[in-house]
């Protein structure tokens, strides 16, 4: 399993859009940590970097197996450790794990909602013959998040999870709207309905090709009591174009 979970890593450039960036931590947890909620010891095998992804096969080989963690504690750790708000990239973090033991499910999600990019966040696992009646934290955890999930049994399974991971990766999403009130952040999906407090609010476009981050903001929008707005946004020129 350790091999396929190394293969899988390496094709990961292959899956990966243009522009992204890719790091990959390795957790080892020994018996008396598993036990207990101190952090496992971790290390970052490969920092973050850009396309071509150079010695990433070499970086990733030299991991060793050994141990066990709690997959999803790992997961919130490596929120808070190393997701910054990620500006122009959408977070997505891919957990690979035999699922030895379960998910701390409430632990990962608190991590997400603290996150600042708790909108954009998605978490995907990848289960190495991980026993079924371990799998609910995982599957709440990647349906929470809009992520997926794919099961690699045994070695003929590697390449079309390889295949479906990257087509998943290369799917087209419709990403949400943010909007920020003075103390109270909401998201919406274009045409959607949402109902807001009275106010005045900032909008913030979620990343579209031609438009820098400053540009993507629309503020002080207001909402009057009682009053239902539409908004018809529009990009022209690299600029948004809204109407009323």
């Amino acid at each position: 399993k350790h091999n396929l979970a190394e293969t899988f890593i390496t094709k990961l450039p292959g899956s990966l859009t243009p522009g992204s960036k890719l790091a990959v931590r390795d957790f080892h947890c020994g018996k008396n940590e598993a036990k207990t909620k101190k952090a496992c010891l971790s290390r970052m095998v490969y920092d973050w970097a850009d396309a071509p992804y150079s010695d990433l096969k070499d970086k990733v080989h030299e991991v060793k197996p050994g141990g066990r963690n709690n997959p999803c504690a790992a997961l919130a750790y490596s929120l808070k450790k190393d997701f910054p708000a990620s500006g122009d990239h959408a977070p997505r973090l891919v957990v690979i794990t035999e699922g030895l033991s379960k998910c701390a499910y409430t632990e990962a999600l608190e991590a997400v909602e603290d996150h600042k990019d708790k909108n954009k966040i998605a978490i995907d696992l990848i289960l190495m013959g991980a026993q079924k009646k371990k799998h609910n934290g995982y599957s709440a955890l990647a349906k929470r998040t809009g992520g997926i999930i794919i099961h690699i049994d045994n070695p003929g399974d590697l390449e079309s999870a390889v295949a479906k991971y990257a087509k998943a990766l290369k799917a087209k999403t419709m990403e949400k709207i943010e909007i920020r009130g003075d103390r109270t952040v909401y998201s919406a999906l274009p045409e959607e309905e949402i109902t807001l407090a009275p106010g005045s609010y900032d909008l913030v476009l979620p990343q579209v090709a031609g438009i820098t981050l400053a540009n993507r903001h629309l503020n002080n929008v207001r909402i009057g009591p009682g009053e239902a707005k539409v908004m018809d946004i529009r990009v022209k020129k690299g600029k948004i174009r809204a109407s009323q």
